[in-house]
């Protein structure tokens, strides 16, 4: 039987969470789907701990399937793109495997869009004040500013995506850190550029595993990958397809659940450490304005650093005027 919808769940280690995410995509298959017609699909980056048979031995109504993708996120989901693409799937979704707040309706709100004209679909939800730092920070910025339009959570890891989209996104250029976690933003990028219709679904909150401690490793490839394709962009006459954002709810939840407190120092330090390196090597010279420097200086040897708004998207405004300019070794 030919399949209509498939789900990927891209996994690395994550046999504590994986149950209970297959669980809640194949309650959502059945109760607004035809299961039959479906197939959720694993891609594992070899993982070390019990993930794969967890998953492949959690009985469901749909039919599931698990394989081995070479490391790097963007790697599973270009895979499993290919792979919708190749068996004629016209609709799919991806979701994180260590979420600890997906329900069956997110599943109905990914997928069925994409039978009403549109091709990517993309969450909203409210997260806790100590996530989604480097979407806060950096991606949905460098969107609203680049792009003729912002998307509120261009790296909310559960979309939604036509065949129709999936065939020109494998077609784009892409930066090595795609293949990573920079597979995000490339994503969202060209649905703008691409002129997809697009439509932002609330999805309520977002719980998932604590993520802060490989902050600095993630913040780095989305910056590498957003930059990159944004400048491909940049001088382009971009065309907007049919947007439908959605404005219900996009920002903190009440939640006072601070799981990163322990390692706040830790990462100051570091952050300290590598901020006078940088400057003896000359690379804020070479991107950044001396008054600027300075002023981000001061605020890193104050004992509790408190970068301003208005001081953050200075330095970011800089950097890419400077990158579109001319290319930088990143």
């Amino acid at each position: 039987m030919s399949i209509k919808i498939a789900i990927g769940i891209p996994s690395y280690n994550e046999a504590e969470y994986i149950q209970f995410v297959l669980r809640q995509v194949d309650d959502g298959l059945k109760k607004y789907f035809n299961y039959k017609n479906c197939l959720i699909l694993n891609l594992d980056s070899n993982s070390n701990d019990e993930t794969r048979n967890i998953f492949l031995s959690t009985k469901t109504a749909t039919r599931k399937k698990s394989v081995i993708v070479p490391p790097g996120k963007g790697r599973a989901m270009l895979y499993f793109f290919k792979f919708c693409l190749k068996n004629n799937i016209p609709y799919c979704a991806t979701v994180d495997a260590d979420l600890k707040s997906i329900k069956p309706n997110w599943i109905y709100g990914l997928i069925h869009p994409l039978g009403s004209g549109f091709d990517y679909t993309l969450p909203v939800y409210t997260r806790n004040r100590f996530k989604s730092n480097i979407t806060n920070h950096f991606a949905y910025p460098l969107l609203y500013g680049v792009y003729p339009t912002g998307l509120r959570q261009p790296l909310g890891g559960e979309f939604g995506y036509s065949s129709r989209f999936l065939k020109y996104l494998l077609k784009q250029p892409k930066h090595k850190k795609t293949f990573q976690y920079g597979i995000d933003i490339f994503i969202s990028c060209n649905a703008i550029a691409g002129g997809f219709n697009i439509k932002e679904v609330y999805l309520g909150k977002k719980i998932d595993s604590p993520s802060f401690h490989h902050a600095e490793l993630t913040f780095r490839q989305v910056f590498e990958s957003g930059i990159f394709i944004s400048k491909l962009h940049r001088y382009q006459k971009i065309s907007l397809g049919k947007i439908s954002l959605n404005n219900k709810s996009s920002g903190i939840d009440k939640s006072k659940y601070f799981p990163h407190k322990n390692i706040i120092g830790r990462l100051l330090k570091q952050l300290k450490v590598r901020f006078l390196r940088y400057k003896q090597i000359g690379y804020y010279n070479k991107y950044i304005n001396i008054e600027l420097i300075k002023n981000v200086e001061s605020i890193i040897k104050n004992g509790k650093p408190n970068l301003s708004g208005d001081l953050w998207s200075d330095v970011l405004a800089v950097i890419l005027k400077k990158y579109y300019q001319r290319d930088l070794n990143v």
